[in-house]
């Protein structure tokens, strides 16, 4: 349903019991402003309810008990922006979020956060899975909870992570993404404690950035503001054809097996914790799909520096 904010008839039509709908669409991309309760309007009743779409006003004005009767089964919510939200969003996002029985794959698609804000209003992520689409640095530096996994996608500025803090997670991916700058340097602070990195289809650019903040060697220094990662993947899918910095990547697995000292290669992130040890993990697992053949020289050297090594 469009146009959702086009007076209360249109919303007010969804009204009853569909115990079979599980998808629902509700947008009004037109209305930037537009805080109309929707408590009194939306009365469908969907437990079965899968998908939702909604665009984030929309989102920030459902009905708590609303979605907490009728996500009990929720497995994707996607919020729309496309312009910058207003000031009380983050808030009232957090709210709506909480009323979720469960933590569904949380999709934020074109979502901009007014940048004096961020760091002041923060949002509670509850989702397992939480995919970034387009504009990723004022939602990133917004979120602030508790998730498995964080999806980059389709963005052109991950340059941008050099100056902004990712949340908690276990992983990260990133999915048809470039940079638009080099980087040259990296700040010393923004840490990363996820263990794992996948990157699908994106530009050289794209890894490049990673592999610095991997611990690739700079001019006069190397560091690391991911220490803990173990595991990197690079992925390509399709007819897509990614240049990798061979070079850059080589230098990154040496750097970290360097920081992480020669008594610490083979062990895993268990008994590194056990012993209080908080540095640099040597890279364990690197996984290469759909890339270009690698010279037989190159691949026994990635053999004796990665214990799981794979190029295919």
């Amino acid at each position: 349903m469009t146009d959702v904010f086009d007076g209360h008839d249109n919303l007010g039509t969804l009204t009853g019991v569909a115990p079979q709908l599980d998808y629902l669409r509700l947008t009004d991309i037109r209305r930037y402003d537009c805080f109309t309760p929707l408590e009194s309007c939306l009365k469908l009743e969907c437990p079965a309810l899968r998908t939702l779409y909604v665009d984030n006003n929309i989102a920030c004005n459902l009905d708590h008990q609303w979605l907490k009767n009728n996500m009990q089964h929720i497995e994707v919510m996607t919020i729309y922006g496309g312009y910058p939200i207003n000031r009380s969003t983050p808030i009232a996002l957090s709210q709506a979020l909480q009323a979720i029985p469960r933590r569904p794959c949380l999709i934020l698609d074109n979502l901009q956060f007014y940048s004096p804000l961020v760091g002041n209003h923060s949002i509670t992520i509850w989702a397992e899975k939480v995919i970034l689409r387009t504009f990723i640095r004022s939602a990133l530096a917004a979120l602030d909870g508790d998730c498995q996994t964080i999806v980059l996608q389709e963005c052109d500025s991950i340059h941008e992570l050099r100056c902004i803090s990712l949340p908690p997670s276990n992983s990260l991916e990133l999915d048809g993404c470039a940079a638009k700058l080099t980087m040259r340097w990296i700040p010393k602070t923004r840490p990363w404690n996820g263990d794992t990195v996948t990157i699908t289809n994106s530009h050289s650019s794209c890894i490049s950035i990673i592999l610095y903040l991997l611990g690739a060697p700079f001019a006069r220094r190397s560091c690391s503001l991911w220490p803990r990662v173990t595991t990197l993947k690079l992925v390509v899918k399709g007819d897509f054809v990614m240049e990798f910095p061979l070079v850059l990547l080589k230098e990154m697995v040496s750097s970290r097996r360097e920081a992480a000292g020669q008594e610490n290669l083979g062990k895993e992130d268990e008994e590194l914790d056990s012993m209080g040890y908080d540095s640099v993990r040597p890279l364990m697992v690197l996984h290469v799909h759909g890339a270009q053949p690698l010279p037989r020289k190159e691949k026994m050297w990635f053999k004796k520096q990665v214990r799981d090594f794979v190029w295919d």
